[in-house]
């Protein structure tokens, strides 16, 4: 059965003809865009229910036959579960409790006072949209549960509330997981009762529990990283943010969430390790630089005068491997020149047990 329009209130009543006269002059007296149609019998009234929602039904005792809890079954029956108003002054006060029991929403003895009625409507008109709004807030509500769930899940971060006692009173799958249970299994735990079965030391877990109260007592926030040794011997680090919140029915809880970042810092080191060697190989390559411009032309002249004095026919044989020496020595200085400007990755080694030198030969 579908709700009614929110914008048109439209009101059925299964009445007598002159007394659904009575009650639609005083209803539309009022302010409120009422729609009235009239039945006459309690067959019409189903047919009607059938064929269209309705904000409210009013029913006559009369109409309904000798037995008015049945006719009030009969529509409910149907799917209807707007207010339902019975009528009448002969029906008797077991009857009518008969009737209220089946699923009407109010009884009056009086059948003949159409202004009674109609604020009898309007009284239970007025419950009802409380109660479709409260329907209206717990569905939101439910979706945003739902939804708060999804989202809390999905992220790889860890998300646990505890109350002043240290009881667990919401935790996502990632917290729960790192225990081997679902979340639905750590609800109502003590974080210290968890930590002692997976064996962490009680000074640790004394640590977390009075970091807890500061936390509440003091309302700080808790930001840090944690270096974790696992009981592998595996060192991980963890983003811990703890902070003071108040639920709704005043309860003051900590909401604390732990982010595993082992990878990042291992990206990050390996990144201040790459910055690091590009700051020592821009510094290798501004030495480079300076002394290329400081020895290369000296050095190529002086290789250009040995080789002279190699090729003169004249020249006294004595000194030739001498030379011979020189110019290899010179030949080794301008290698070590090239080498170093084309330096892309700076290697070291021991020299003499105790200094690093840069190791520039290509075999090793």
């Amino acid at each position: 059965m579908q709700q009614p329009n929110d914008q048109k209130l439209s009101i059925l009543l299964c009445v007598a003809e002159e007394l659904a006269e009575h009650i639609s002059t005083v209803l539309v007296s009022t302010a409120s865009p009422y729609a009235i149609e009239h039945a006459s019998d309690i067959r019409t009234l189903t047919d009607k229910l059938d064929q269209q929602p309705w904000s409210a039904v009013v029913l006559q005792y009369e109409l309904a036959g000798s037995n008015a809890s049945s006719a009030v079954q009969r529509v409910r029956g149907q799917g209807y579960r707007q207010p339902l108003i019975l009528i009448g002054g002969k029906i008797g006060e077991r009857a009518a409790a008969e009737a209220l029991r089946a699923g009407a929403q109010d009884y009056l003895l009086t059948d003949d006072d159409p202004q009674c009625i109609a604020d009898a409507l309007v009284r239970e008109l007025a419950k009802e949209e409380q109660r479709r709004f409260q329907r209206q807030q717990e569905a939101e509500h439910a979706i945003s549960h739902v939804f708060l769930r999804n989202v809390v899940d999905t992220v790889p971060v860890e998300i646990v509330v505890r109350d002043a006692g240290s009881r667990i009173l919401f935790a996502n799958d990632a917290f729960a997981a790192t225990y081997g249970r679902k979340w639905q299994e750590v609800i109502g735990k003590r974080d210290a009762d968890l930590w002692a079965q997976h064996h962490r030391p009680p000074e640790e877990i004394a640590a977390w529990l009075a970091e807890d109260r500061e936390v509440l007592e003091q309302g700080v926030v808790k930001d840090y990283v944690q270096e974790i040794r696992r009981p592998s011997g595996e060192i991980v680090y963890f983003h811990n943010v703890k902070k003071p919140i108040t639920l709704a029915n005043g309860a003051r809880c900590v909401l604390a969430m732990y982010s595993n970042i082992t990878e990042r810092k291992r990206v990050e080191e390996e990144l201040r390790d790459t910055h690091a060697q590009a700051a020592e190989l821009a510094g290798i390559h501004k030495t480079t630089a300076t002394y290329a411009h400081e020895i290369s032309n000296p050095l190529t002249g002086l290789m250009g005068l040995i080789q002279m004095l190699i090729d003169e026919p004249c020249g006294p044989k004595e000194a030739y491997p001498m030379l011979l020496e020189m110019r290899n020595a010179a030949k080794r200085i301008s290698e070590v020149l090239r080498k170093l400007q084309q330096l892309e990755l700076p290697k070291t080694r021991s020299y003499l047990g105790r200094e690093e030198l840069l190791d520039l030969d290509d075999d090793e």
